[in-house]
């Protein structure tokens, strides 16, 4: 294990709040486990959490003085609705469950904007979101290793998780994802804190498909 200073001063603590499809799987696995040097009270994953319950691990996870620190992934915005719909289609462990194509689905989410990932980066961290290390789950890999490297941590590597690729219903398969310029709109609408205070850019090149992944 690394000494417990870094740059000089007592190492923080890091808290990860897990938001929904952003990778946070990968970077849950890579972090626990007995023989885990991340998970020998260096590293605490805190799930799908609230700001009130990240408060309460900061005070208590103070060390000789120095405060924990946050990290928090996101994603970019019509890949995170891609992959909450086709997650939500194949229904293992989904939250959000759904039988209908993805015009349907987005439908839905217009009068549902607790669905949004906005909405659920607020609940971890607040608005706007006060996390102190912010990854990309497009770069998640480069963005967690300077993460590490920044922390002085030792340089553990991500596992490729994918849990909408081992739904319970295989035989379901999801139709197309098309970005009608209707679904784009209720993007930008329930979740327009991804492009203001995160900084991705609005599509208007509609309609568009995205990739596989």
């Amino acid at each position: 294990m690394r000494p417990a200073l870094l740059r000089g001063q007592p190492r923080p603590h890091m808290l990860y709040l897990h938001t929904e499809k952003t990778g946070g799987s990968s970077i849950e696995c890579a972090t626990q486990g007995d023989d885990n040097v991340l998970a020998r009270g260096l590293f605490t994953n805190m799930g799908h959490t609230s700001v009130a319950a990240v408060d309460r691990c900061r005070r208590q996870c103070v060390h000789e003085g120095v405060p924990a620190q946050t990290i928090i992934s996101i994603r970019e915005p019509y890949a995170w609705w891609r992959s909450l719909y086709r997650y939500g289609f194949i229904g293992r462990n989904a939250a959000i469950m759904t039988g209908k194509d993805f015009a349907g689905f987005m439908a839905d989410a217009s009068r549902n904007r607790g669905w949004a990932q906005s909405s659920n980066i607020r609940r971890a961290c607040g608005a706007p979101c006060n996390a102190d290390h912010i990854l990309h789950t497009e770069t998640l890999g480069a963005d967690w290793l300077r993460l590490l490297i920044a922390l002085d941590l030792p340089l553990v590597a991500l596992p490729h998780v994918n849990p909408t690729a081992t739904g319970e219903h295989s035989n379901r398969v999801p139709g197309r994802t098309i970005f009608t310029q209707e679904i784009v709109d209720i993007i930008h609408f329930v979740d327009g804190p991804m492009f203001a205070e995160f900084g991705y850019t609005r599509r208007n090149d509609v309609p568009f498909e995205l990739g596989a992944s």
